[in-house]
């Protein structure tokens, strides 16, 4: 498990190739309160948006337009835009989650609208990359200061967590190295 820190942020990366064999929906329902009275700001869901999903929308999820202001000097082809994203009512069970692969949503303690988020988990980076080619990502989470911020980028099956709470992180880490890592379920 890679583990690191970005000023008052802690992240912790489990490794699939190296026998860690969890998913972000494992870790979400294995660690609940990971999502539990929080509400979800989605950046992706299999490498796009939730706005299409009916089933959720009728639940009370409702997808924000993006910000047009997306920063000049950076091209779209490394950085992406800023994508439309799903906002969710408060959590009451992992089970009301959608998951698929590049999946990465934000979780904070309150009702949030924001407009002006890029996933990072499209690119398969690591969390501690320092050259993320997503120049704003550090700023935004300190900006909007989510209680969590989590991703697994599919084809790697490297999911990661951010969060000040390295309590949590520890119980996360912690839940992760006791699955039995061969079953890969």
């Amino acid at each position: 498990m890679k583990r690191g820190t970005n000023g008052r942020w802690f992240w912790i990366q489990f490794e699939w190739g190296k026998g860690e064999r969890v998913s972000l929906e494992h870790i979400v329902k294995g660690v609940p309160e990971m999502v539990v009275g929080r509400y979800l700001v989605n950046t992706s869901f299999d490498s796009g948006g939730l706005g299409w999903h009916e089933g959720l929308k009728a639940k009370g999820w409702h997808t924000v337009p993006a910000s047009l202001e997306t920063p000049v000097n950076h091209s779209w082809w490394r950085h992406g835009p800023y994508v439309d994203l799903t906002h969710s009512p408060m959590i009451q069970s992992p089970e009301e989650m959608p998951f698929d692969q590049y999946d990465e949503c934000y979780a904070f303690d309150g009702p949030v609208i924001i407009n002006d988020l890029r996933p990072i988990v499209n690119s398969s980076l690591s969390p501690d990359d320092a050259e993320t080619g997503i120049p704003d990502f550090w700023e935004k989470i300190e900006r909007y200061e989510p209680a969590l911020v989590f991703g697994d980028p599919g084809g790697t099956m490297d999911p990661w967590v951010i969060s000040r709470d390295r309590e949590l992180l520890e119980r996360i880490a912690s839940w992760g190295m006791g699955r039995d890592s061969g079953s890969g379920g």
